[in-house]
Order: C-alpha cells, then sequence, then structure tokens
C-alpha cells in the first residue's frame, strides 16, 4: 500500500529555482539546487520505512544531497524514511535534468514485498515501475 496521497510532485516552490516542465526538473543556478524530492509526501515524518522515486532521463550533476543517506541506484532514488524527510533529496547542478514520473513512502513490510517483486515505486495515478 502506497500511502502517497498527498504530493504527487516533489516540493519545488521551496528555494528551487529550476525550471520545471511537468515531471522534468532542471538545475539553472551557479550552485547546485536542492530538490526536495519527499518533502511533502506525508503530513508528518515517519520513523520508519522507505521513501523512493524512479528517475528518467537523468544528465550528469543529478547527485544525492547526502550520499549516506539518499541512493540512485538502477534508475531510482531511495532513502530510509529514519533519515528525515525535509532537507534531503537531489542536488541539480545548472543544467543537469531529471524525469520523476513516480515518488513514494512505504512501510518496511510492503518494502520487502516491493524488493522481492523488483518494483522500486507505485503511485495511486501510476503503474508500478
Amino acid at each position: 500500500m502506497n500511502p502517497n496521497t498527498r504530493a504527487t510532485k516533489p516540493l519545488i516552490h521551496i528555494r528551487f529555482e529550476g525550471r520545471t516542465d511537468g515531471l522534468t526538473y532542471t538545475g539553472t543556478a551557479d550552485d547546485p539546487q536542492l530538490l526536495r524530492v519527499w518533502g511533502n509526501i506525508l503530513p508528518v515524518a515517519p520513523t520508519t520505512g522507505m521513501y523512493s522515486a524512479i528517475l528518467t532521463d537523468m544528465s550528469s550533476g543529478v547527485t544525492p544531497t547526502n550520499e549516506t543517506k539518499v541512493t540512485i541506484a538502477d534508475g531510482a532514488a531511495t532513502m530510509p524514511a529514519t533519515n528525515g524527510w525535509w532537507g534531503d533529496g537531489l542536488l541539480l547542478a545548472k543544467g543537469a535534468h531529471v524525469t520523476i514520473p513516480c515518488i513514494g513512502w512505504f512501510s518496511d513490510e510492503d518494502w520487502q514485498v516491493m524488493q522481492a517483486l523488483h518494483v522500486a515505486c507505485f503511485a495511486k495515478d501510476t503503474a508500478a515501475y
């Protein structure tokens, strides 16, 4: 079950100076820009579970905010929910771009099932990825 009913896109209205086009985000500032991928996904910060996001059409210059918290691999970004939710996500260098068709938060139990099925994300409005 994906309780993600509040957010279908990353939080961009706070300190993301880049350009958005649908589900594609592009860095435009000289310094790397924070894209709060999971900043508004739940009404309160969870203490368990896993955040995930599908990353497509990703250019160089898209990096995790903190490599010990956020993992980018195999076309997805993941972060344990115990790491917080507000200040972490992706950094976009000037000209870097990424499309994010799915974001989610999943309980520990759901995440184990998803990993067994090789599914990284699903949302109420999208098919499983």
